[in-house]
């Protein structure tokens, strides 16, 4: 998918901060990697309104925002020269290509949620 993107978040887990729940179907044991991708252009007042729905859990279901469920992805700047923000877990990181994916059974995690 080659376009211009204002933001874009993978996560695998359901929040990204204690108080942002990005992924709310997600689960620890799922092995996906949810991609949440804003496209420009939109306005400063609809972004600051999609990143409040983030707290709730209902910035899915914003027709702004487009959603997949993927096992690896790569994200490729198209001109490097341009500049902008990278981040991995909260720690910006060089501009450039990034790619991620999900290595099933390589660690195990306990939690104490019910199913």
């Amino acid at each position: 998918m080659e376009d211009d993107f204002v933001l874009v978040i993978a996560v695998y887990i359901s929040h990204i901060a204690q108080d942002m729940m990005i992924a709310p179907l997600s689960s620890a044991d799922d092995a996906t990697i949810h991609l949440f991708m804003i496209r420009a252009p939109i306005s400063r007042l609809r972004l600051v309104r999609l990143y409040a729905a983030m707290m709730d859990g209902t910035a899915a279901a914003d027709p702004a925002v487009e959603t997949a469920r993927v096992s690896a992805f790569r994200l490729e700047p198209l001109d490097e020269r341009q500049g902008g923000v990278l981040m991995v877990d909260g720690e910006m990181v060089d501009y450039g290509p990034i790619q991620a994916q999900v290595l099933p059974s390589l660690a195990r995690v306990m939690t104490l949620t019910k199913r």
